[in-house]
């Protein structure tokens, strides 16, 4: 799956790489990074980091529920052995 991360700085003198790296450690493919004032309330690599997790969310939840997902039934159902 294509986990987002994000690594944000605020000015140029600062440098991503150890955020970038511990994104990717972390198994983040997709790191949206962008250099911008905390000040600033509108962050678009951060809105397209939301917008790319939400999009493995409701992948992951149609796998989960798809026949190939579910658990097989055990063996003679639900029962519990008589004796």
């Amino acid at each position: 799956m294509d986990l987002p991360g994000t690594a944000r700085t605020s000015t140029a003198r600062q440098e991503p790489a150890g955020r970038l790296e511990a994104l990717h450690r972390a198994g983040c493919q997709k790191v949206f990074q962008e250099q911008i004032s905390t000040g600033i309330k509108v962050r678009p690599e951060l809105e397209k980091a939301l917008a790319q997790a939400a999009r493995v969310q409701r992948r992951s939840h149609a796998m989960l529920g798809s026949p190939a997902c579910r658990p097989s039934p055990s063996p003679g159902g639900d029962k519990q052995a008589v004796q």
